[in-house]
């Protein structure tokens, strides 16, 4: 009988405890990468508005990104990082960089992929504090680096290392077989592009200043 009235006193109970407050969705980024990408936009007064003009991109693509409700492709996360003046891969960095550090293991590598895209990229560089950043790209087959052609700031020089390829630069193709080497001004327009059939390329890049 004892158990029968307390077991009806506990549900009174619970009848009159208050609904817990959720946290909103939107409250702050529920990632890194938005969380980084949002701080350095309001570090530098650059507005959502103005962000996703200069990007190309729309004001509710950045939110959503900044949020965490939805990742950047490549070649938008490139355009947003160029807009902030910094790498692509500064946004994948630790906070404190441990300048002590100049090795990378190959287990250790930071490496850049999305869901929809046949493209890898992997940071060879212990950080980006140096004059250089080495990349690792991954190309499958019937793929290219992106889109469109692309510019930056600076130098860039490019080694095959597997495979051939087709590297598009401002109007003009050449064609790299493994073992080939091109270096050019990153500011002309460019693209890699893998049109083999059944090889993956392997190409390593190195840029200065470091920009991707």
């Amino acid at each position: 009988m004892r158990n029968k009235e307390n077991s009806l006193k506990a549900k009174r109970n619970q009848s009159l405890e208050l609904p817990k407050k959720k946290e909103p969705i939107d409250a702050k980024p529920t990632n890194r990468l938005g969380e980084k990408i949002r701080s350095l936009r309001v570090s530098q007064n650059i507005s959502l508005k103005d962000l996703a003009k200069k990007s190309d991109l729309t004001s509710s693509t950045i939110s959503q990104v900044e949020r965490g409700l939805s990742n950047p492709s490549i070649p938008a996360l490139r355009r947003i990082a160029e807009t902030l003046g910094v790498p692509v891969f500064y946004f994948f960095s630790e906070e404190e960089v441990d300048e002590s550090i100049i090795i990378v293991r190959k287990d250790q590598r930071k490496e850049l992929t999305h869901p929809h895209s046949n493209v890898s990229y992997e940071l060879l560089s212990p950080n980006l504090s140096m004059q250089m950043e080495v990349v690792m790209v991954n190309l499958e087959p019937g793929v290219s680096s992106s889109n469109e052609l692309f510019s930056h700031k600076g130098e860039e020089v490019c080694v095959v290392l597997k495979g051939k390829m087709k590297i598009l630069l401002g109007e003009t193709s050449y064609e790299l077989e493994e073992g080939d080497c091109i270096q050019f001004k990153s500011e002309i327009p460019h693209r890699y592009v893998n049109e083999e059939g059944d090889v993956t390329v392997r190409l390593l890049a190195v840029l200065t200043p470091p920009s991707f």
